[in-house]
């Protein structure tokens, strides 16, 4: 039962970069070495902050953090640049502020990939970005509700609509992940 996603229990486990689901078949994550990574919402030390620094350091993509606010973009990059050189690693970071609720602004960020790594294929996208408001139902305002939906909903699906068409017309075998999470707590 441990053959390709390895379970609860398994004394063989895989490696994680060998680690996918059964529907998916033989991927090997290694495969997307020197790739392009796009992570929506991966500035601020959460899941995205984690799948940046996995997909720079562990599977050595190129990796876009593509984050709303342009100083935490900015900081998020620093940071990963860094982590990247300390471990004498030589691929590259780029990051993008963008509005995931935004089409238009994340078509703009899809042609700023395509400029910056011409040539280079969208390796995974990762549509990641979220925001909780940290009160009850009763006490969440409509606004709170709408921005809510508005990005963690919609800007799921604007993600998709953006990237999912490009990652179709590569020959290139690539991963598409989107994230529903409530802080990340399991």
């Amino acid at each position: 039962d441990c053959y390709k996603a390895p379970r609860i229990g398994c004394k063989d486990r895989l490696p994680l970069s060998k680690q996918v689901s059964e529907q998916q078949g033989g991927f090997d994550l290694t495969d997307l070495r020197g790739r392009v990574c796009v992570i929506t919402g991966a500035g601020n030390n959460g899941i995205g902050w984690g799948l940046a620094v996995h997909a720079a350091t562990e599977l050595r993509m190129n990796v876009v953090l593509v984050v709303l606010h342009e100083n935490v973009v900015r900081d998020a990059v620093a940071q990963l640049k860094a982590r990247i050189e300390h471990e004498g690693l030589e691929n590259r970071v780029l990051g993008i502020a963008s509005d995931v609720t935004d089409p238009d602004q994340l078509a703009s960020c899809l042609i700023e990939i395509q400029v910056a790594f011409r040539g280079v294929p969208i390796g995974a996208v990762f549509a990641n970005a979220g925001v909780i408001f940290n009160h009850s139902i009763m006490k969440s305002t409509v606004t709170e509700w709408q921005t809510t939906l508005n990005v963690n909903v919609l800007g799921v699906v604007n993600t998709l609509k953006t990237f999912v068409p490009v990652l179709q017309e590569q020959t290139e075998a690539s991963v598409v992940c989107t994230t529903a999470s409530i802080r990340g707590e399991v």
